[in-house]
């Protein structure tokens, strides 16, 4: 039995190629990143008669992806301005935006109706769905393709409308005439 030694092993051509393979995979095991986590927001929109308020988020994409849930709190009257809340992406020009909108109309007052809006106005026909608030809360999602394909969901309703096309450069909470509260809200874009 020959004894070699360990640095006479390492020499040789093959067991350097497997070492370096192995602190290839090493290295390449060490910088891969965790998977996404998609953040979630929150947002208590709360403002009195005829006042309004929004959260905005920045998106860089072709196509926006919202989801989450609102509910009604408490709906306030005013002679010019209905309760609603929005969920709106929005282009460079803010002329240019697509989304949802929750409406509280004084001659149903214990429904909210939910509408597909464009920029301009009303698309899809009558209200999605309407549904009761109270002790509600409304799960919705929003997608918007870089072709204009339009799909909103809420509650048991969903439809698909086409609108212009546009550049995405915001995701748009807001509200008015009353308390709003979103919840679990995600945004995911697609390049």
């Amino acid at each position: 039995m020959s004894l070699r030694r360990s640095s006479d092993m390492v020499t040789r051509p093959g067991v350097l190629r497997l070492i370096a393979l192995l602190a290839a995979l090493l290295l390449a095991a060490c910088v891969t990143r965790p998977p996404r986590q998609t953040e979630t927001y929150y947002f208590d929109c709360d403002v009195p008669e005829g006042r309004f308020a929004e959260w905005n988020r920045t998106v860089k994409g072709s196509e926006v992806h919202v989801s989450g849930t609102i509910e009604l709190i408490e709906p306030r009257r005013d002679p010019t301005w209905r309760p609603v809340a929005n969920v709106f992406v929005t282009g460079k020009d803010p002329s240019f935006y697509a989304g949802l909108r929750l409406t509280v109309d004084w001659d149903s007052p214990d429904s909210v109706h939910v509408s597909l809006i464009g920029s301009t106005g009303a698309v899809g026909g009558d209200a999605l769905i309407s549904l009761p608030w109270r002790g509600e809360t409304i799960p919705f999602s929003l997608v918007l393709t870089h072709s204009g394909d339009l799909t909103v969901r809420a509650g048991d309703g969903s439809r698909a409308v086409h609108v212009s096309p546009f550049e995405p450069q915001n995701v748009r909470l807001s509200c008015s005439t009353g308390q709003f509260k979103y919840r679990d809200v995600s945004v995911d874009v697609s390049k």
